[in-house]
């Protein structure tokens, strides 16, 4: 999955939601963020096999790998075929880039933005699940415990105070950002 597919799937959704249809911020946000977890897999293995950023830089690496297969057997767990490549990009990729040169680092080790993929990713669960568990962190994580309960679809299509936005269009620019870095990390790393 290229940056530009997903980017796509955004203005689809855009696009559908501008016609009125206010039933569907709840599945435009899931298939968007489902997107953006199979993105950042496929960019991990990519940079870790040695793929150039947009920009044509290729990331300082302690380790290369050869290519998917080889990085595979680096990340799976002994008892299962199953690579949850969000958990094991967010424990593994600072022993994989040099220090500083992390693009993973720039969402994962950044505070605001790490909060923020958090509180997507309690959302998505929830939306995906809707266990017990699932819905007690969405209320903790992303409604907070002190606010009212309010199902994925009433929440996204509110407008946040403040903002004159959606709360959909604010995480949607969020994981603009995010594509950003991912996609040009070079500009956000220290000289």
């Amino acid at each position: 999955m290229k940056a530009e597919e997903l980017l796509e799937e955004i203005n689809y959704w855009n696009s559908e939601l501008s016609t009125g249809s206010e039933n569907l911020y709840e599945y435009a946000f899931f298939k968007v963020f489902v997107k953006f977890e199979r993105y950042m897999s496929q960019r991990f293995i990519e940079y870790a096999t040695g793929l150039k950023t947009k920009n044509d830089i290729e990331l300082a690496r302690k380790l290369k790998f050869n290519n998917k297969e080889h990085i595979n057997v680096f990340l799976k767990s002994p008892n299962s075929s199953f690579v949850n490549y969000l958990e094991r990009i967010q424990s593994t990729s600072k022993y994989i880039f040099e220090d500083e040169k992390n693009p993973f680092s720039l969402i994962f080790e950044d505070a605001q933005i790490k909060e923020r993929f958090d509180k997507m990713k309690c959302l998505r669960n929830y939306i995906a699940h809707e266990s017990d568990e699932s819905k007690h962190k969405y209320h903790k994580h992303v409604l907070t415990s002190a606010s009212s309960f309010q199902e994925p679809n009433e929440f996204l299509k509110e407008i946040k105070r403040g903002k004159q936005k959606t709360n959909y269009t604010i995480l949607i620019e969020d994981l603009r950002e995010m594509i950003k870095r991912i996609e040009e990390p070079e500009l956000y790393f220290a000289e």
